[in-house]
């Protein structure tokens, strides 16, 4: 609970002050853009035009590792993501993830060694906000359904499935050229404890379209 309340109270502070970012130089970008699609205002609606002017894509690859009681845990994965511009510097949307754990552990008795592939499948939304274009800060709230070991049978893992939130606050570098772009950003995993056996840090790489 408590770190629930930490990541709530951060995640507030940043919406709170990003949220009231100006959205002056969007509006005479927007203004400069409308007199360009003036002509072809018949064919489009101009509440469909704005929303989707204000699009933006990307696609994550995930990488982490770590260590709990014996058992190494690798996770790689890939993560789409759309993004809502609320100002030129702030945004908001949904993110799906699809994360590959490869765990390995020893066997107690003949110290064989053993390997399990592992499958996770999660979603949640995220918040963005530039700063000095190039940096950013991102908070983010996934749902992940985790498939995990739970025991052993012979020289067989025995899986199981739960499904488990995650609360994650930290900060990137991103740049590009307006239309492509490219982002690499590390985050804190408040859900997970830290030990000396498990560092909750996740860290992307990513590529951007209109971010």
């Amino acid at each position: 609970m408590k770190k629930l309340l930490i990541f709530g109270f951060l995640l507030t502070f940043l919406m709170t002050a990003f949220t009231v970012d100006a959205d002056a130089q969007y509006s005479r970008k927007r203004k400069k853009k409308k007199k360009k699609t003036e002509k072809n205002s018949e064919y489009f609606d101009e509440s469909g035009a704005a929303i989707t002017d204000r699009l933006w894509y990307g696609a994550d690859a995930t990488i982490n590792f770590g260590s709990v009681f014996g058992q190494s845990n690798f996770v790689w994965g890939l993560s789409p993501m759309v993004g809502y511009k609320f100002s030129e510097n702030f945004s908001a949307g949904p993110r799906l993830s699809l994360l590959n754990v490869i765990s390995k552990t020893s066997d107690p008795l003949t110290g064989a060694d053993l390997s399990a592939n592992l499958l996770d499948i999660g979603g949640g939304i995220w918040t963005r906000h530039k700063i000095l274009q190039t940096y950013f800060i991102h908070a983010e709230f996934e749902l992940l359904s985790e498939q995990f070991v739970s025991g052993l049978s012979g020289n067989e893992f025995i899986k199981d499935r739960e499904v488990a939130p995650h609360y994650y606050l930290g900060g990137g570098y991103g740049a590009g050229n307006g239309t492509l772009g490219f982002s690499a950003y590390i985050l804190w995993d408040f859900s997970e404890d830290f030990t000396a056996e498990n560092i909750p840090i996740v860290t992307r790489f990513g590529i951007t379209y209109l971010f």
